[in-house]
């Protein structure tokens, strides 16, 4: 089965490799400085490890995102995933947008960000609503594209020294912040919107297979996109620290890649850099219009005027919201995902535990148990409050934005041991 599990791990890599998440490693490892391998495992954590579950999770349910929630959060399935797909195009749509241009337009013209916003969005209802090859030939081979740049990055910056931290940061502090920066690659939330995509696909493919030979091909053709994934993000983490060394200035994400490539390819690099990703970036942008329009008309208002209005506001959405610029999405998008993202980490969980350990209300019992551990870090990314810091610093893990999870992990495990006591006593009447 060599040549499905290489399939299958091409088209995992395609899935999470996104051209956004280049900026996030780069400058993990740029403030980390000697201790970058902290905050990588911290990143990889939730831009690796949670969405690689969440495939697993697909392949346990044999269904989209609708049915994945609908087990846990019952009457609010449809809820959840609306706003799945809300965050999806108020925030990773723009942002694709955005960092095309700020590392494929502004720095070869003088472009403004609203007349590049236009084109680009110009752009995608042609291919949204009018699917055919072009997309996938342009994906097929801008992802290798992408992936020699990066390898070349990488290769670059071995041999370079990493200066010291010249700031004490705490172990705690270090990991979180690499599994908050996590958060913002988005990929725990594709794998739970188009995971079900790729496992029908090896369903059907792959027909001649066995069930089981087929959850074998899921599972190790995951695995090594997950570990090809791993290697390029530590490599892009240490070429940040590495770069961190030369006592440069302060940059924001999508400078500070520009700055890498520039400093360690020199000549063409950047503007094949800038190409590349701007293409990668848009075919991106297609490929979440055209699901969250499939979803409204599956799920909302089955008509294909439903389909062509949802993908016209999501372009004029994201042209207005482009022009912010990455890191002030990225900004603006921290408070919803430390709301939504533990959720969607938890649905996946939970639909790995044996299904005799879940069933009756455990689901909803820490489904809830999260959401509400997660609205003060919500709440606090926009307004301060001494109150709600007051409750977060007896909270395990509360200063570190991750107050969710001992709450979470014991809510499972007092529902589930209830369960069996319940069990246990409606057996022996």
């Amino acid at each position: 089965m060599s040549k499905e599990i290489r399939l299958v791990a091409l088209a995992f890599f395609s899935l999470f490799f996104g051209a956004g998440n280049l900026i996030l490693p780069p400058f993990l490892g740029f403030n980390a400085f000697d201790q970058w391998p902290i905050v990588a495992a911290g990143f990889c954590i939730t831009a690796i490890l949670i969405p690689y579950l969440g495939i697993l999770a697909h392949s346990k349910i044999q269904g989209g995102l609708y049915e994945l929630a609908k087990p846990i959060l019952k009457k609010f399935a449809l809820l959840y995933t609306s706003a799945i797909f809300m965050i999806c195009l108020l925030i990773v749509v723009p942002r694709t947008a955005a960092v095309t241009y700020e590392l494929g337009v502004a720095p070869f013209t003088d472009l403004s960000p609203l007349l590049s916003a236009l084109i680009f969005f110009g752009g995608v209802p042609f291919f949204a609503l009018y699917r055919g090859r072009v997309l996938s030939i342009i994906g097929n081979y801008i992802t290798p594209i992408l992936v020699t740049l990066m390898l070349l990055l990488i290769v670059q910056s071995f041999g370079r020294g990493v200066s010291p931290s010249p700031n004490a940061t705490t172990f705690g502090a270090l990991i979180s912040s690499g599994i908050i920066e996590g958060y913002q690659t988005f990929d725990a939330i594709a794998a739970v919107v188009v995971g079900a995509v790729l496992v029908l696909s090896v369903k059907n493919q792959f027909a001649y297979l066995s069930l089981k030979q087929q959850s074998s091909v899921l599972r190790r053709g995951g695995f090594w996109a997950a570990f090809a994934l791993m290697s390029i993000y530590l490599g892009l983490i240490f070429s940040g620290a590495s770069l961190a060394s030369t006592g440069t200035n302060e940059y924001n994400r999508s400078e500070l890649l520009i700055y890498l490539s520039s400093f360690l390819f020199e000549g063409a690099g950047t503007q094949i850099l800038g190409v590349t990703v701007a293409l990668a970036c848009f075919t991106t942008a297609v490929g979440i219009v055209t699901g969250a329009a499939d979803f409204v008309n599956e799920q909302i208002a089955p008509s294909r005027i439903a389909y062509v209005i949802t993908i016209v506001i999501a372009c004029i959405a994201g042209v207005l919201l482009a022009t912010l610029g990455v890191d002030e999405i990225i900004r603006v998008a921290y408070p919803v995902l430390l709301l939504i993202y533990p959720l969607t980490i938890v649905l996946i969980l939970l639909h790995l535990l044996p299904k005799h350990l879940t069933g009756g209300p455990v689901l909803q019992i820490v489904a809830a148990t999260t959401f509400l551990f997660s609205i003060p870090d919500a709440i606090l990314g926009y307004i301060e409050s001494v109150y709600l810091r007051s409750f977060l610093d007896i909270i395990p893990f509360g200063i570190y934005q991750l107050g969710w999870f001992i709450p979470s992990l014991l809510s499972v495990l007092i529902s589930i041991i209830v369960r069996s006591l319940v069990f246990r006593y409606d057996q022996s009447q």
